[in-house]
């Protein structure tokens, strides 16, 4: 019998044949993470669509690396929900229904804005500061014509993550982080938002900002709610 995980999807992945060249980022990371990097980037910018196969086999070759990080990668990877189990126990590229979406929308709706409710009684003034760098990095990245749908994303689970951090619950900050990379699925190159929708996006975290900042509990709870409502809409 064949080994399953010999069995290269008809789809493949990106189509390289020699190993990748990581950019600087994944420099000095081990194995696994670069690995994990590889992975989530062409998942989120659609170089691998919903539904394929992944396999160890393949992976190892796209980047030169042995299959044992190319596997805990994608363990990783699965804890998150961007990738699911796939035939004969291997990995495929999660996809989402607008049914999910919707339920996904009101998981963090609710988490969310009761973090930020607590965060707003407990932030401190040098978390306050890390939000607003990330807000002006987010800033600079929607200028750029061709948007770096990467970068923008991972500032996106920064800020987002920020909060749920500064409102002093470790069991909120866990349940935010298995729910918040399963959207980044959906930011495929055919679903990317508007330019309008990014620029909205970054002026609601400056509203939230803002009321973070006079410990408004109230007000940023409803700005968390209807930032995430507007922007995982179906």
């Amino acid at each position: 019998m064949a080994n399953p995980d010999d069995d290269i999807a008809a789809a493949g992945l990106s189509g390289i044949d020699a190993p990748v060249a990581f950019d600087s980022d994944a420099k000095g990371l081990k194995s696994a993470d670069k690995a994990y990097h590889y992975i989530r980037r062409i998942i989120i910018t659609g170089q691998v669509a919903p539904g394929t196969h992944l396999t160890e086999t393949q992976l190892s070759v796209e980047t030169g690396l042995s299959r044992t990080p190319i596997r805990d990668a994608l363990r990783r990877l699965k804890t998150e929900g961007l990738v699911v189990r796939g035939p004969n126990n291997g990995a495929a590229v999660a996809s989402f229904s607008n049914s999910d979406v919707a339920v996904i929308r009101e998981i963090r709706c609710r988490l969310e804005g009761f973090a930020a409710e607590r965060a707003a009684t407990r932030i401190t003034p040098a978390q306050i500061e890390r939000l607003e760098n990330i807000a002006a990095d987010m800033e600079t990245v929607v200028r750029v014509p061709s948007i770096d749908r990467i970068a923008f994303a991972d500032l996106n689970v920064a800020f987002h993550m920020g909060i749920a951090e500064a409102s002093g619950s470790e069991h909120l900050v866990s349940q935010i982080q298995s729910v918040i990379q399963l959207p980044l699925i959906l930011l495929r190159r055919n679903l990317w938002p508007s330019e309008p929708a990014n620029e909205r996006g970054v002026w609601h975290h400056r509203e939230i900002i803002e009321a973070l900042k006079i410990g408004d509990a109230y007000w940023v709870g409803m700005q968390m709610r209807a930032h995430i409502a507007s922007s995982l809409r179906d």
